[in-house]
C-alpha cells in the first residue's frame, strides 16, 4: 500500500473456505477442522483514511499471465510493473473491498479489506492494559492473540460493548443479552479454536449469538461494526428478537456447512451496510424461526452496499423461515418492507436442478421450521434495487422467488421487485425462476434488469422462467 511516497507492507492472512464446485460432494464430514477438504484464500487488512484513491502493490510468488479485480463494475484496472507484480488504485471509500483473483482462480483468491482508524479508539485504547473489563467495556488489543476458551464465551449484557483493536485478534464466542449493545473496533474475531462437530451438519457453537429468548419484549439496540470474522463453527451472527439492529463494515469468511453469515431472526428496523461476505451457506438471510420466543415478524429492513459470496445456498434470501400461520400455538410470522439496494453476488454457485431454491439474489417462503407443518407467515413489499449478479459460476443461479407447497394451506408473497438489477455472465449461468408451488404469488414486477445488457421483458427460458402460472397474478415486466 503506497502511503505518500513510500510503499508500506501488509501482511496477508490465510482463512478456511470452501471450493463448492470442486469438492461439494466430499464435504459434509469434514469436521474438527481437519482441514483435508478444505481451501484456503488470503485476506488483507489496512488502515487509510481515503481522503483520495489508494495505490496497492501485490506480488504473487508464483507466475501468473492474468488478474482480474472485482467487483468487475468497478473497473478497476491492474498495471503489471514488475515480475509477478501489479498495482491498481482503490478509488474511493465506497469502492475499497475487492476481490483480486489470479488466472481465473476465483476460489484461491484475495480480499482486501480497508478500513478507515477508529476515531472513537483513544477511548478505549488507553494504555492501561492489552486486556480489561471495566466500565462496561471488553477490550482485546495490543495486536496480539487473546484465547478464550471454548466454555467461557464473552457475555454481554444491556450497555456493554466488546473492543477487538486492531491487528488483534480474539479467539472465542460472543453471548449478547440485552438491549444497546455494541461490537466494534478493527481487529478480527476467530472461531478456529473452537470445537467444529457435526454429523450431516455443523452442530457447534454461533459465534455471536444475540437472544432474547425468555418471554420478554425484544430488545433492541444492537450494533456491531468494523471487525473481520473468520471461521465460524456454525452460524456467525444470529440475532434474535431485537429491533433497532445496525450491522456496518463488517466481513466474514466462513467454511462450515450451514456456516450462515448474517441471520436475522424476528425484528424490526433493521439496518446492514458495506459488509463484505464470503460464507458456505446464506450470506444474509431474514427469517422467523419456531424457536425464537417471543416470536413475531422481521420488518423495515434496508441492505446496502453489501458484497456477497456464496458456495452452496443463497447470497442474500427474504425467508425461508417466515413463521407459522395455522398448526403451531403462536399463529405469527411474516417478513415486510425489505429493500436491498447496490449490492453485488460475487459468487453463488451449486444451485439445485430440481427447484430454484438456491440463487444469488432470492426471495423464498416456508414454514417456521424445516419440521412444522403450517403455512408460512405472508411476504409483502420487498425489493431488489441496483444490484450486480457478477458473473457467478456456471452452476449458480442468480434470482428466485419461490415458496413450498405446504399441507395445511397457501401462503402468500406479494409484491417483489427487481429494479435495475444486472446479470453479467462471460460462461453461462443457471436459469432464474419463479416457482409458486401452489402458492399465491401476487404483482411480481422485474424492471430494467438485463442479462449481459440484453434486457429482460418476458419470460423468456433463456433468462426467466415459471414452472406454474396458476396462482401468479400481476407479473410485469418494464
Amino acid at each position: 500500500m503506497l502511503e505518500g511516497s513510500t510503499w508500506k507492507s501488509v501482511e496477508v492472512h490465510n482463512a478456511l473456505c470452501s471450493n463448492a464446485p470442486r469438492l461439494h460432494e466430499q464435504i459434509w464430514n469434514d469436521w474438527n477442522n481437519a482441514k483435508k477438504l478444505r481451501d484456503t484464500m488470503c485476506y488483507a487488512q489496512f488502515l487509510n483514511d481515503f481522503a483520495g484513491p489508494v495505490r496497492v502493490r501485490i506480488e504473487k510468488r508464483v507466475p501468473f499471465s492474468q488478474v482480474r479485480v472485482r467487483p468487475s463494475t468497478w473497473d478497476i484496472a491492474t498495471e503489471l510493473v514488475a515480475a509477478n507484480t501489479i498495482e491498481f488504485s482503490l478509488p474511493s471509500w465506497e469502492h475499497r473491498k475487492v476481490s483480486v483473483e489470479f488466472d481465473g482462480d476465483r476460489y484461491h483468491n484475495l480480499f482486501l479489506l480497508p478500513n478507515r482508524p477508529d476515531p472513537a479508539r483513544e477511548q478505549y485504547a488507553d494504555g492501561s492494559a492489552d486486556r480489561y473489563f471495566k466500565n462496561g467495556v471488553y477490550y482485546f488489543g495490543g495486536g496480539k492473540e487473546h484465547i478464550l476458551a471454548e466454555n467461557a464465551p464473552i457475555k454481554l449484557t444491556s450497555g456493554q460493548t466488546l473492543y477487538i483493536d486492531e491487528g488483534t485478534t480474539l479467539y472465542g464466542r460472543i453471548e449478547a443479552r440485552g438491549s444497546n449493545i455494541t461490537i466494534t473496533g478493527r481487529g478480527t474475531l476467530s472461531g478456529a479454536k473452537l470445537q467444529h462437530v457435526g454429523n450431516q451438519y455443523a452442530s457447534g457453537n454461533i459465534l455471536i449469538d444475540v437472544l432474547n429468548n425468555n418471554g420478554s419484549n425484544n430488545c433492541s439496540g444492537f450494533k456491531i461494526n468494523g471487525i473481520t470474522i473468520v471461521d465460524t463453527p456454525s452460524w456467525c451472527l444470529r440475532i434474535f428478537n431485537t429491533d433497532d439492529v445496525t450491522i456496518d463494515n463488517i466481513n466474514m469468511i466462513h467454511w462450515i456447512l450451514n456456516g450462515d453469515g448474517i441471520d436475522i431472526c424476528t425484528g424490526k428496523r433493521i439496518s446492514i451496510t458495506d459488509c463484505m461476505l464470503r460464507t458456505y451457506d446464506d450470506c444474509i438471510t431474514l427469517k422467523v424461526r419456531h424457536n425464537a420466543k417471543p416470536i413475531g415478524p422481521i420488518d423495515d429492513v434496508k441492505i446496502e452496499r453489501c458484497q456477497v459470496w456464496t458456495e452452496l445456498a443463497r447470497g442474500i434470501v427474504v425467508g425461508p423461515e417466515c413463521g407459522d400461520m395455522t398448526s403451531l400455538s403462536y399463529k405469527t410470522g411474516g417478513i415486510s418492507n425489505v429493500s436491498v439496494s447496490d449490492c453485488v453476488v460475487l459468487e453463488a454457485s451449486r444451485a439445485n436442478d430440481s427447484n430454484f431454491e438456491n440463487a444469488g439474489l432470492g426471495v423464498m417462503a416456508e414454514s417456521a421450521g424445516s419440521n412444522a407443518p403450517g403455512v408460512p407467515g405472508p411476504i409483502d413489499n420487498i425489493l431488489f434495487e441496483d444490484c450486480v449478479i457478477d458473473d457467478i459460476h456456471s452452476s449458480g443461479r442468480p434470482l428466485s422467488i419461490m415458496a413450498r407447497a405446504h399441507r395445511d394451506g397457501k401462503c402468500t408473497v406479494s409484491n417483489i421487485t427487481f429494479r435495475n438489477v444486472r446479470i453479467i455472465s462471460q460462461n453461462g449461468c443457471r436459469i432464474s425462476g419463479i416457482d409458486p408451488q401452489g402458492n399465491i404469488f401476487r404483482t411480481l414486477t422485474f424492471e430494467n434488469c438485463d442479462y449481459n445488457g440484453l434486457k429482460i421483458s418476458s419470460l423468456d427460458p433463456s433468462f426467466l422462467i415459471c414452472t406454474n402460472m396458476d396462482n401468479v397474478t400481476g407479473l410485469k415486466f418494464q
